[in-house]
C-alpha cells in the first residue's frame, strides 16, 4: 500500500498534526515524501542523528 498525505505510511487515516522520529536517515526522505518536514534534529552520539518530523 502507498502512502498519501492523509495517510501514514501504515495507511492509517490522518487527522490533524502528526510527528514522527525517525533515527535511520534512509526513512527521512520517504517521510518527506508524505508531507513530513523537519522539525528537530538531535545529535544522539554515538549513534547518529534523530530526526523529528511533524506534518499539520
Amino acid at each position: 500500500m502507498s502512502a498519501s498525505a492523509r495517510h501514514s505510511p501504515d495507511g492509517s487515516p490522518v487527522e490533524g498534526p502528526l510527528f514522527t522520529a525517525i533515527v535511520d536517515p534512509a526513512r527521512v526522505e520517504g517521510m518527506r515524501s508524505i508531507g513530513f518536514v523537519e522539525h528537530r534534529s538531535v545529535e544522539l552520539e554515538p549513534h547518529g542523528t534523530l530526526w523529528i518530523g511533524v506534518r499539520a
